[in-house]
Formats: C-alpha cells, sequence, structure tokens
C-alpha cells in the first residue's frame, strides 16, 4: 500500500531543469533564396538548455548550426548573386571607404560555393499546459545570427561572411512518452538583422559595415539588406527533464 505508484498523465510535471535537442532542416526565404542562389532546405542540428518554472514559464540558451543547398551557375561573379555589379559596387566603396578594400570584384567568378548558418542566444518560452502527457509553448529571444558563404574561385577561396542580431519565434508540440522524457515537433522563424559583413579574400581579410554596402547597393537600386535570407527550421525535438 506504501508503495509509490507510477506517474499518470496528471502527474507529470512540466518545471524543473530542462534541455532538448533538435534535428531536422533549415530553410530560408527573400530574394537570396530565390535568385542567383537558387537555395533550398538543407539539414540542422540545434539544442536548448535551462529551467522551467512552475510548468508555465522558462529560460535559457538556445542555437544551432545548420546548412543550405544551393545551385550557382559556374562562372557567376559572386556579387551578382546578390543582385550587385561588381564594378559598380568596386567604385562605391572606393568613394565611401577609400582604402578599406584593396581586392578586385571582378575577379569572384564561382567555381562551387558552400552555405552555412549558426545561432546562439538567451531564449525565453511560456507554456500552455504546466503538466500531463502533453507538452506545448511558443518562445522567442534575441541572439546572434551567422551567415557563412564559401566561393571557391579562381583566385581561391573566397568568404563572405554576414553577422546580426536574430530574434527567433519558437512554437513547440510535443507528448510526454515517460515522466522524463518528451519528443515533438518544433518549427522556428529567426527574423535577422544584418549589421556587418566579412569578404574574406586570399589577398585581404576586411570587415565592410553593412550601410555602407547598404548605400552602395542602393546606387545600382538594390536593397542589399532586403536581399539577405530569413531562415527558419523545422524539425524533431526530443526534449528531458530533471
Amino acid at each position: 500500500m506504501d508503495a509509490p505508484r507510477a506517474a499518470g498523465p496528471r502527474s507529470i510535471e512540466h518545471r524543473g531543469v530542462v534541455a532538448d535537442v533538435r534535428v531536422g532542416m533549415l530553410g530560408c526565404r527573400g530574394a537570396f533564396c530565390r535568385q542567383g542562389h537558387d537555395a533550398r532546405p538543407g539539414a540542422r542540428v540545434g539544442g536548448f538548455l535551462g529551467g522551467n518554472v512552475r510548468g508555465w514559464f522558462e529560460a535559457g540558451i538556445g542555437g544551432g548550426w545548420g546548412t543550405l543547398s544551393s545551385n550557382v551557375t559556374p562562372g557567376t561573379n559572386a556579387l551578382l548573386l546578390y543582385g550587385l555589379d561588381p564594378a559598380v559596387l568596386q567604385q562605391a566603396l572606393w568613394a565611401q571607404a577609400a582604402g578599406l578594400l584593396q581586392v578586385d570584384l571582378a575577379g569572384l567568378a564561382v567555381q562551387e560555393n558552400e552555405l552555412r548558418a549558426a545561432q546562439l542566444g538567451p531564449s525565453f518560452r511560456v507554456h500552455f499546459v504546466p503538466r500531463g502527457r502533453i507538452g506545448a509553448f511558443v518562445g522567442s529571444g534575441v541572439g546572434y545570427n551567422l551567415l557563412r558563404t564559401r566561393y571557391q574561385t579562381a583566385v581561391g577561396l573566397v568568404g563572405l561572411d554576414f553577422h546580426g542580431i536574430e530574434v527567433p519565434v519558437e512554437a513547440n508540440l510535443s507528448v510526454y512518452l515517460m515522466e522524463h522524457l518528451a519528443v515533438g515537433l518544433q518549427f522556428d522563424y529567426m527574423w535577422t538583422w544584418y549589421g556587418v559583413a566579412v569578404l574574406d579574400h586570399p589577398q585581404q581579410r576586411v570587415a565592410l559595415p553593412m550601410g555602407v554596402l547598404q548605400a552602395a547597393g542602393e546606387q545600382q537600386g538594390v536593397d542589399l539588406r532586403g536581399q539577405l535570407p530569413q531562415l527558419w527550421t523545422l524539425g524533431l525535438a526530443v526534449r528531458g527533464r530533471l
């Protein structure tokens, strides 16, 4: 009579130290994805570590890393993938940031390319169900987002990294298979404001403020910041609780 009973659906608590691992796909939207890069969803892994208070509120650190597949026409200049004419951009950068850039942008004909993205930052979640077999929450936060592009060209490997601040929106629906383990689906949309671009050229590595690139692009009628992708993820989430 004194033996502890198995936890029933109503007795499964959601509070405590929580961690989850997510495996799924990374996708993007925007002109960057639709046009020159022809980007398609790739694989992504992510996770979260934090604490849940009374089953309702959760805070911690989350992040992830993923890849996008793309199909770039060989011989295309890397800057044309962003809608920018390399000769016009070169002149604009010389005029706006004299001496900052010392490489020839006309020689960036792409042979192969890679697209990667990584995120890290604090996350806050609100749960709809504080206990039981079903778990459901929405969340947000603020974090760091890195979009990393690599182009194999005739002059060597050229990198163009975009650093920004992301504000994610998360939605999760899970089922507790046992008292301390849940499995479900999670969707994240990671809205990002890009602030700095870093050009990694065999002849020079230089940080270029997005404001300078944006102004140079506007001379060609191109909204460079608007061209850059907004990322989303969808995947299987495995959640553990202590």
